[in-house]
């Protein structure tokens, strides 16, 4: 009897023992499964990626790159194929030269400069209305003037109401509202917007120089979708010129939803004459760029009676149109979205890496890389990064390690499964030494979770802070 159940007892504990050693591997369990670590190696040269190469590092991993292609999306707007060469082992994939260019490069820039940054800040808390909108300047000196100025809300059926209007004692602040917005009527494959327009004049004065723009209009307007959801950005910045051509030329707008929202613009010159943005989807931040419109215009050319700024926003829930032609709508031009915002975009897939020792693959629709070009030439890149790539189960290490950078430069990853749920990092520094860590980029994400044509591996990397908030341009 007491042999049998010593038997019993042995055979219990090798059942429990092999449970244990299965689910090892498994998908929902919390413990590491198995990963293939990858390095990658960048080179640079002045306004280009000489190359960009990537390793399996344990033996026996390899890159599996069938109909893999890579391109370069640059920063003002243009692009280019690069090269993709598998090594014969399936260990090493390696992308050829891209030129970059600066995120200001494609403008007019006058001799001399200056401008006037500006942040609106809307809140929209409850179902058919828009509790505030508020205009600020950013920088110390720098002033609004609404002197003159009224504000109406105009709905998709053609009828209007007064908006209050007011400004601080100190002329840094506009502030509108609240008024109401409806839906469009059903029927229409489009829905029109809901416009908040200040009829001007709008002035804005820089401090430093007390160079002034007037613009004629201000006109914010947004969709309302059937279930009277408002389209409405958290923020949106934009800085208009005073002299030459403003210094930053992007408009940013942030808070909108991932995928699903997206802005566009309308300016008209003083002249007359309009020039319409192409439409720009939210990333995966919820963020979505304007990159260079307003990078069209002087401020001779902008400032007067008959010049209008008109920044719009819709969803795909219906088409938005402008008055005049449907704008294509383009990925967000933040980095995280597959676009472009200040940085180029090296873009690679869809790749399979496969794990010798055990067997199994994980899919990546696409590896993205995002680097800064400074305007002197400078490419923002690390010399190395490495991750771990769930095979089965979680990667051991979930961190991004980089090194080569210089103190302070800015890195993110962005982390996106197969489903499109997205993990951002927070935004890191480099150290004194150059290196960086991202430690928990992949927040917890399963092989069986991320594997597939539309999972995304982003990392990105910038210098630039102009506005010194310790937080990059660009993203």
């Amino acid at each position: 009897m007491r042999t049998a159940i010593l038997r019993l007892s042995l055979a219990a504990a090798l059942v429990v023992a092999l449970s244990f050693l299965a689910g090892c591997g498994d998908e929902g369990a919390n413990a590491p499964g198995v990963d293939a670590p990858i390095q990658g190696t960048v080179q640079v040269a002045p306004f280009a990626i000489d190359s960009v190469t990537l390793a399996t590092t344990a033996v026996g991993d390899r890159f599996e790159a069938d109909g893999a292609t890579a391109v370069m999306e640059r920063a003002d707007g243009t692009s280019e194929d690069v090269d993709l060469t598998l090594s014969a082992d399936g260990t090493t994939l390696t992308l050829g030269q891209a030129g970059l260019t600066a995120p200001l490069d494609g403008g007019v820039q006058a001799p001399t400069q200056a401008d006037v940054r500006v942040v609106a800040k809307v809140q929209a808390t409850k179902p058919g209305s828009i509790d505030s909108v508020s205009l600020t300047a950013r920088d110390p000196g720098d002033t609004l003037d609404i002197t003159g100025a009224v504000a109406h809300a105009e709905h998709p059926d053609g009828s209007t109401i007064p908006v209050n209007m007011a400004i601080n004692a100190d002329h840094t602040e506009v502030t509108l509202g609240p008024f109401t917005v409806e839906p469009t009527n059903e029927g229409y494959w489009f829905w029109w917007l809901n416009r908040l327009i200040i009829e001007g004049p709008v002035s804005v004065q820089d401090g430093a120089t007390g160079s002034t723009t007037v613009i004629g209009s201000l006109t914010f307007a947004f969709g309302v979708d059937k279930a009277d959801k408002v389209v409405v950005p958290t923020a949106v910045r934009a800085c208009i010129p005073t002299i030459g051509v403003a210094s930053d030329r992007r408009v940013v707008a942030e808070g909108l939803t991932p995928d699903i929202d997206y802005v566009w613009a309308r300016i008209t010159d003083n002249s007359g004459g309009v020039t319409f943005s192409k439409a720009y989807m939210a990333d995966d931040a919820g963020q979505a760029v304007i990159p260079d419109t307003l990078g069209q215009f002087t401020a001779d050319r902008l400032s007067g009676p008959n010049s209008h700024i008109e920044i719009c926003f819709g969803n795909t829930y219906k088409r938005t149109p402008p008055p005049v032609y449907w704008p294509p709508v383009c990925d967000g031009a933040g980095p995280g979205g597959g676009d472009r915002g200040g940085l180029n975009i090296l873009s690679i897939g869809p790749l399979s890496v496969a794990y010798a020792m055990a067997g199994g693959r994980t899919e990546i629709g696409r590896l993205r890389l995002g680097f800064e070009a400074l305007d002197d030439g400078t490419v923002v890149a690390p010399a190395t990064f490495a991750l771990n790539l769930p095979i089965r189960g979680l990667a051991r290490d979930q961190s991004v390690r980089m090194t080569g950078l210089q103190p302070g430069d800015f890195c993110q990853s962005r982390f996106v499964d197969n489903s499109g749920q997205v993990i951002r990092s927070p935004t890191v520094r480099a150290d004194s030494g150059g290196g960086a860590i991202i430690r928990e980029a992949q927040g917890g994400l399963p092989a069986s979770a991320f594997s597939g044509p539309d999972s995304r591996i982003s990392l990105f990397f910038a210098r630039t802070d102009a506005d010194g908030d310790g937080k990059p341009d660009w993203f």
